[in-house]
């Protein structure tokens, strides 16, 4: 609906006015009315997780339905995303390894963006998540670092680390930290391969941080090109992350 405005002595329909609260809503969630965003962008987003969320938690965009209309002018409004419950895969399960529940059975491509809730969720209702930005960001842990990424142990969470899906900013108490969300200028790990390297298919790894300790005892590395062809257990080497998948890059390794 738009709003128009009104003139000295008209009255201001229920319509109207309900819908300037929905907006002041949408535009303060997480933060005290009146208060801007801290430089985000947002989304609308149906809760699919079977829970509630937390402000500040890791959900992934699983799918979405619509549009039912052929108007264009009302496409955008008709059109309903959904996130699911991020999750860390182990082991070699397909080409994806950080996302939605989906990734479990090993489907190739099945992962979703990962974004953070601006406002508490209830499960099955609609709330605001942030795609990009400065936002709040529950951790799992006190550590502070340059970056932040799921948290292998409680992917609803993030943890401070040396890569990652966001820049750590400061911290703001025990559970929550400010986060500049896919800020990828941190996104090298290193890895070990827990295995013969497997190419074109996944290979399971080790997943490092860049000063050489363990991040996540399991996960995949991408290698369609089979660059890593001859080399065996133990052999190291750095990686990024990128789209929902680790791959190896070219960098000072050891073998």
């Amino acid at each position: 609906m738009s709003l128009n405005k009104v003139s000295v002595g008209e009255s201001l329909k229920a319509s109207a006015h309900n819908e300037l609260i929905e907006r002041v809503n949408r535009q303060t969630a997480g933060n005290t009315a009146g208060k801007p965003l801290l430089g985000s962008s947002t989304l609308l987003v149906q809760n699919n997780t079977g829970r509630a969320i937390l402000t500040g938690e890791s959900v992934a965009i699983e799918s979405w339905t619509g549009p039912t209309t052929g108007d264009i002018e009302d496409i955008a409004a008709n059109v309903s995303l959904r996130v699911e419950a991020t999750t860390w895969t182990t082991g070699v399960i397909g080409t994806a390894q950080i996302g939605t529940t989906l990734v479990v059975g090993g489907t190739p491509g099945n992962h979703g963006k990962i974004v953070v809730a601006a406002e508490p969720i209830p499960a099955n209702e609609f709330g605001l998540v942030i795609t990009s930005g400065n936002c709040m960001m529950k951790v799992s842990t006190t550590d502070d670092g340059g970056y932040l990424m799921i948290d292998p142990d409680d992917p609803k969470q993030f943890r401070a680390t040396t890569g990652g899906v966001a820049r750590f900013i400061s911290r703001i108490n025990n559970d929550y930290v400010l986060g500049d969300l896919w800020n990828l200028d941190g996104n090298l790990w290193r890895y070990r391969l827990l295995g013969d390297a497997n190419g074109p298919d996944d290979t399971e790894i080790e997943l490092r941080e860049l000063s050489g300790n363990v991040y996540a005892s399991s996960t995949s590395l991408s290698d369609p090109l089979s660059m890593l062809s001859g080399y065996s257990t133990d052999y190291e080497g750095f990686c990024v992350y990128i789209g929902g998948r680790f791959f190896d890059v070219a960098g000072p390794c050891t073998g």
